[in-house]
């Protein structure tokens, strides 16, 4: 009798894990958009930089910028022009080439205490000469947290 009770037991505390968890899966799952990978918190942390970072240029945004990279900051761009964050944030107000679109999408994010190397793809279009051109590639940025805050001090 003891065996009986001991398995029904065991049959009603599966019956009732199962009927909770379901909901949990089932709202966990609505939270998340169909199609939609559920990201890691520091990949969202980086996504939000970037996107300022993108804002910033678009909107000619100096003080931004100067926040979000370190005065250490160094670019190497695609065609291997190095540039400083100064330089970074003068050409913000170059006339010739007008941004339409800048896009940065983080793919990775590897942190080593308080350094952090993100990488991803950009999209970015801008205007000269009365034409739009388009620029595709990948990007490795280098961060560094420094009293709470992460700036950028290296992108390729």
């Amino acid at each position: 009798m003891f065996m009986r009770y001991k398995a029904f037991l065991i049959v009603v505390i599966v019956s009732v894990l199962c009927g909770v968890a379901d909901p949990i899966h089932a709202q966990q799952a609505a939270s998340v958009a169909p199609g939609q990978i559920q990201q890691p918190p520091e990949v969202k942390e980086f996504q939000g930089l970037e996107d300022q970072w993108s804002a910033a240029v678009m909107k000619n945004d100096q003080y931004t910028m100067e926040f979000l990279l370190s005065p250490l900051y160094v670019d190497i761009s695609s065609n291997g022009d190095v540039t400083t964050r100064n330089q970074q944030i003068a050409s913000l107000f170059q006339k010739g080439e007008e941004p339409v679109s800048m896009l940065q999408r983080v793919v990775t994010v590897r942190e080593f205490g308080d350094t952090a190397i993100v990488s991803g793809t950009y999209i970015i279009k801008w205007r000269a000469n009365g034409s739009v051109k388009e620029e595709r590639g990948i990007f490795t940025h280098i961060y560094n947290r420094s009293r709470m805050h992460w700036a950028c001090v290296n992108a390729q």
